[in-house]
């Protein structure tokens, strides 16, 4: 086409659905609310001397992935192998619990206000009003939770009502130390790049957390991580919102992740990506347990034991006697314990007769069990019966 083109038309699927009149002629095409495969997208660019048109067609794929995640149900690690079954993902992220909602953060005054959002995942957002609020920036949280050094993606989840418009909605980075320690640049947002009008949708900023390590010296607010996003006024904006994921992996049948090194259970999310970037969230819970359990009272052959945490395993219970005060040990001996496995209450252990079981004469016995979570404990070992006292005879005085 020769001449200079005064606009551009763009056709789905031989439906008008955008017109663009001035350079660079550029348009975002939206494809969330057409169904799954091919579709004909066509331009047709007109000026004074006519139009010409050029035409493909492309699949679109707005479906998640399949999958399922499963962990162990107690581990004494943090290091956690997570089993994964998808005949379609093509990638894994990790986000141990690193999440902010956006009613949370700092925001400067004037900058937004807190609303209620039935939209929202928490039924609660952050926003700014065109017009009425002030630009400037939302940030925080000044989180040291990340470990470092690592690679991340920062998800916001971010809404305006109006997405068929090129107005600047805000700037995103990640900066630490007050934004004097910066990890990413500014990135531009406009309306345009969100998928729908009046519906929240993710944007994702990658981060390299390895670069410069962190500043977190001290547990004030001027330390850790912000995840910023600066209102730039135009157009309303609400952040519902913002999630930290681990940097994407290759799918495997189990995968190996840490997870934060707290005792008892906690949310881990995993995100399962296909090959064009269609995630699915599936949220499990881990339990954490490094404390052996607690050996209580003794007496003869019983012994009464505690786990409070992942709770005892009655099949690994086994006692091992001692003929001379503790100097050598028969082999462990197992033992029946009538028990649940998990069990949080007290479990008397008993042990056989020596003589019976063993066919030796002990004077010590000890016992071992461990927990569901594989803590081991192994008492202090005690006698079997009280030492024999003696009869003292005394001499009988007659007067």
């Amino acid at each position: 086409m020769t001449g200079t083109v005064s606009s551009v038309d763009f056709y789905v699927d031989g439906q008008v659905a955008g017109t663009v009149t001035s350079a660079p002629y550029a348009w975002r095409w939206s494809t969330v609310d057409l169904p799954d495969g091919p579709h004909t997208l066509r331009a047709v660019a007109h000026n004074a001397l006519g139009s010409a048109a050029t035409e493909v067609t492309l699949q679109t794929d707005n479906s998640a992935p399949t999958g399922a995640v499963s962990v162990p149900a107690w581990s004494a690690q943090a290091q956690l192998p997570f089993e994964i079954t998808s005949a379609d993902a093509a990638t894994v992220q990790f986000s141990n619990a690193w999440v902010w909602e956006g009613e949370a953060l700092y925001y400067g005054p004037g900058t937004g206000r807190l609303v209620v959002d039935a939209d929202a995942l928490n039924g609660h957002a952050l926003m700014g009003r065109a017009a009425m609020d002030a630009a400037g920036a939302w940030f925080g949280p000044f989180t040291c939770a990340l470990p470092w050094p690592a690679s991340y993606e920062t998800v916001y989840r971010l809404k305006t009502p109006l997405r068929a418009t090129d107005v600047a909605l805000a700037e995103l980075d990640v900066v630490d130390a007050h934004g004097t320690r910066r990890y990413t640049d500014l990135v531009a947002l406009d309306a345009s790049a969100l998928a729908r009008s009046n519906a929240y949708d993710e944007v994702s900023l990658p981060f390299d957390y390895d670069l410069q390590p962190p500043t977190c010296a001290d547990p004030d607010i001027s330390d850790g991580l912000e995840f910023r996003t600066v209102y730039l006024g135009q157009q309303d904006l609400y952040l519902d919102r913002v999630t930290v994921y681990s940097a994407p992996q290759p799918v495997q049948s189990v995968v190996t992740w840490t997870v934060s090194a707290v005792e008892g259970a906690q949310p881990v999310t995993v995100r399962l990506r296909d090959a064009v970037g269609n995630p699915l969230d599936t949220t499990v819970t881990v339990h954490l347990d490094w404390t052996p359990p607690r050996w209580l009272d003794a007496a003869g052959r019983t012994q009464r034991v505690l786990d409070v945490t992942s709770g005892l395993d009655p099949t690994s219970a086994c006692c091992a006697f001692s003929a001379d005060d503790g100097g050598t040990w028969s082999d462990w001996l197992a033992l029946d314990v009538d028990g649940t496995p998990g069990a949080t209450l007290p479990v008397q252990l008993v042990a056989p007769d020596p003589m019976t079981a063993l066919g030796m004469t002990a004077g010590h016995v000890r016992f071992s069990v461990s927990d569901v979570a594989g803590n081991v404990a192994t008492s202090p070992p005690h006698a079997l019966a009280e030492a024999p006292t003696r009869d003292i005879l005394l001499p009988l005085i007659l007067r």
